[in-house]
């Protein structure tokens, strides 16, 4: 009895293969799944005529693609993971060395560019750079340009980048006044005002540190940094002072670039920002500085913050 059902079992088998035109591995698996229960594996492939060493093969393969997909699955929930819990600050390739920092794993970037941008999780900063144009006076000092777009710093306090930003609120403007020094782009000094004036800046110079070797500040033609009080007080500190050409923000494009992206990350932060009262702006404008050196990662730090990149060397 039992070998009747198996002779018709193998019948039935055979007529499956024979309305099959073209067997491919995915109807050799299914044919194997259904009657592995009553059929050994060698009378089923030498019924359907596959060889055993191509199902192995076959099989082989079926697993190597099924892990594939699952380390990709993988792969795709922790890039999720990441681009949230830097709140989709960073693009593809500080993911990709997060991602293999994190997880001691190495990916290519193209790789997770791609699941980024089909997940929709791609950064959400849009920096765009503004910029304005001062009317100078014609009595005012200018001084040399000692920068020359050179940016590059070899050891802290070499080069410094100062300039001023406003935030417009409903009671008028708020001035954050900001020395980026180039060699880590921390922010070693800041201050700010509901004024644009003296003050400002000179609140800003008193929290600059105490230097003991030649450095330069460099800011823009602004009226405030031609201020006679201000060349003084940076000159008594020891600081030799350098201003960009008329009308070229490249040549101040440390802090420039700065502002931008500081901009859009409150702004991403806090999408109401200047909905807020005031005192609230100014809360959050005084606590970028500690955010920005502790927590933002920058590519030309080796994906390190500034304050990291400072204390690996020390």
């Amino acid at each position: 009895m039992k070998l009747e059902k198996l002779h018709q079992k193998v019948k039935l088998l055979q007529k499956i293969i024979e309305k099959i035109k073209k067997i491919d591995k995915k109807i050799v698996f299914n044919l194997v799944n259904q009657f592995n229960q009553t059929l050994n594996l060698t009378t089923i492939l030498k019924t359907i005529q596959i060889k055993r060493s191509t199902y192995y093969y076959w099989l082989k393969v079926k697993n190597k693609l099924k892990e594939k997909e699952e380390k990709y699955l993988l792969q795709q929930k922790r890039i999720k993971a990441l681009c949230l819990h830097y709140q989709y600050f960073y693009g593809h390739r500080k993911i990709t060395t997060l991602y293999q920092k994190t997880f001691n794993e190495l990916i290519t970037k193209k790789k997770v560019y791609n699941i980024m941008r089909k997940n929709d999780i791609s950064c959400r900063l849009r920096i765009k750079k503004h910029f304005t144009y001062r009317n100078l006076k014609n009595n005012l000092q200018v001084i040399p340009n000692l920068i020359n777009q050179n940016f590059n710093s070899t050891n802290p306090l070499q080069k410094l980048f100062t300039d001023i930003t406003y935030f417009k609120t409903n009671q008028g403007f708020l001035y954050f006044s900001c020395i980026i020094d180039s060699f880590n782009n921390q922010i070693i000094a800041s201050h700010t005002s509901n004024h644009q004036n003296k003050d400002l800046v000179l609140n800003t110079i008193k929290k600059l540190p105490k230097i003991s070797n030649p450095c330069i500040i460099h800011s823009d033609q602004g009226t405030v940094y031609q201020s006679l009080k201000i060349q003084q007080t940076l000159t008594k500190k020891g600081f030799l002072i350098s201003m960009s050409r008329k009308a070229t923000p490249r040549d101040n494009a440390v802090i420039e670039n700065f502002f931008g992206q500081m901009k859009t990350i409150l702004q991403h932060q806090n999408p109401f920002l200047f909905q807020k009262s005031p005192e609230k702006i100014k809360k959050l404008i005084n606590h970028f500085p500690k955010f920005w050196n502790n927590k933002w990662i920058l590519s030309k730090l080796n994906h390190s913050t500034p304050f990291q990149y400072s204390k690996n060397l020390r």
